[in-house]
């Protein structure tokens, strides 16, 4: 028991330390040192591409999106507007929102212009496997700009669920526009 906690002390520490360098990271490159946003980019990257992947269940949009939220964040340290990420919980925080928001839009706009499909984003109901209870779901999230957690609540579901079924109808869409 005792050592467990010990363990538990020592990943905080360790997660401090690597939140705090790539802070410093991210304050070099907003000084415009290259060098130092390759070696936050090098850290962060993975997590991100991962995400994008799992959102977008394709590796090309997954890439691209990668790519856009660096961008991003090249721009953002440019412009001195990296204490934004403290908002965020830190660095990492801010990579995994912005991927996160980068890979819906994604899907967002491949839905909008259908892909094919013939499935229209701006009916819930044609979505491909969207049941009849995700309409509720799907509806204030994506047209009513509410949170999981907002949707959740108003539904009387708890946040996992709401955040699953969303996934998974968006999945649903990201693989029927990636086959159509």
């Amino acid at each position: 028991m005792e050592s467990a906690r010990r363990g538990g002390g020592r990943i905080a520490r360790e997660r401090a330390t690597v939140d705090e360098r790539l802070r410093r990271l991210l304050r070099a490159a907003g000084a415009g040192d290259r060098a130092a946003f390759r070696r936050f980019y090098r850290m962060t990257a993975p997590r991100a591409y991962g995400l994008a992947l799992r959102i977008s269940n394709d590796r090309a949009v997954a890439e691209e999106v990668t790519r856009e939220v660096y961008l991003r964040m090249w721009s953002a340290a440019r412009q001195s507007a990296v204490d934004g990420a403290a908002e965020w919980g830190g660095p990492m925080g801010w990579v995994i929102a912005l991927t996160h928001r980068a890979a819906i839009e994604r899907l967002r706009d491949a839905a909008e212009f259908g892909c094919g499909s013939g499935h229209s984003i701006s009916d819930p109901a044609e979505w491909p496997g969207a049941r009849t209870g995700d309409r509720a779901i799907l509806g204030p999230i994506y047209f009513g700009g509410r949170t999981y957690r907002e949707a959740a609540q108003r539904l009387s579901l708890p946040v996992a669920v709401v955040r699953a079924r969303l996934v998974a109808v968006l999945s649903g869409l990201a693989g029927e526009c990636a086959d159509g």
